[in-house]
């Protein structure tokens, strides 16, 4: 009996031991195509820019931004992450959500997404391509006690 039980957590303890690592996480190199998405890069020599560069992004954004009066009065706060790709010309296709918030702050954050300008566009081996695109973008309330603090 003790020999049984003894064999039968060893047994247990052995595939606790012997599963395999979990793989690697995937690191996309330099002209690496979009599972699904052919003639999509996710890297590429030089990446897609907004233009006037990243500070000028934040600033369209923070100047297009209208809080949803819903989503206000609920107090609902958070990161939407919006995916896109930017095409050989710089303009923005497949605008999607792709880490939502809420409805209404999701809504928001698609409808400044595809008022932007077009891009620089992405280059690869000298030519533009087509490139896959992440945004997040932080919907935050800032209340009178946060203001007051910051004086």
């Amino acid at each position: 009996m003790k020999f049984s039980i003894l064999f039968l957590s060893l047994l247990l303890s052995l595939q606790f031991f012997c599963q395999a690592p979990p793989p690697p996480p995937v690191i996309p190199h330099v002209g690496d195509t979009v599972v699904g998405h052919p003639g999509v890069y996710k890297l590429v020599e030089s990446m897609p820019e907004y233009p006037g560069g990243e500070d000028a992004m934040m600033k369209f954004i923070q100047k297009s931004i209208q809080y949803p009066d819903s989503a206000r009065e609920n107090d609902v706060q958070g990161r939407v992450v919006i995916g896109f790709i930017v095409n050989e010309d710089g303009s923005l296709s497949d605008i999607t959500v792709r880490k939502s918030v809420s409805w209404d702050i999701d809504r928001e954050a698609l409808r400044v997404v595809k008022r932007m300008p077009k891009f620089k566009p992405g280059m690869q081996d000298g030519k533009p391509v087509r490139v896959q695109f992440t945004l997040p973008i932080m919907f935050k309330l800032i209340t009178n006690s946060s203001k007051s603090k910051r004086k």
